[in-house]
């Protein structure tokens, strides 16, 4: 007995012939992100913004001084200062990490952060999970108290 392929059709139902090959090309097409720029996170310790800070003319710091001392304070909450070293939003290697990011900052708020990581240093409680950023943290403040 003789075996009869038949043909496989898509058909979206009525719709006109320009219609459907729209829709064609649409479904065909590779998904591809239109918009992949990441939008910085308005408390986001970053790159940009130490740049910005070191830059700036000291009379025009102000505005970045708010803006560090409130980064500074929340660094302090993530790293457990605050709080005895207990609490969900405690998480020591990432405030240690922010602290170097913010030492870079030159001026006397370099001060502030720094005591502020010798400080979180030394009431850490000893973890495999903090050796990583315990050793990127101490070399970079070793070498930033150099420069």
């Amino acid at each position: 007995m003789p075996v009869d392929k038949v043909q496989l059709q898509h058909k979206f139902g009525i719709i006109s012939h320009n219609h459907r090959q729209n829709l064609l090309e649409r479904i065909s097409a590779p998904a591809t992100p239109t918009n992949n720029i990441r939008k910085p996170i308005p408390c986001e310790i970053s790159h940009d913004f130490i740049i910005f800070y070191n830059r700036c003319d000291p009379l025009d710091r102000s505005k970045f001084d708010v803006k560090a001392s409130q980064l500074l304070q929340r660094v302090k909450r993530r790293a457990g200062l605050l709080s005895g070293g207990s609490g969900r939003h405690v998480h020591i290697p990432r405030s240690w990490v922010e602290l170097t990011l913010l030492a870079r900052c030159k001026g006397p708020f370099r001060d502030d952060v720094l005591k502020v990581l010798f400080a979180s240093l030394l009431t850490a409680p000893p973890s495999v999970d903090n050796i990583p950023s315990f050793v990127f943290s101490v070399s970079d403040t070793q070498i930033l108290t150099y420069n």
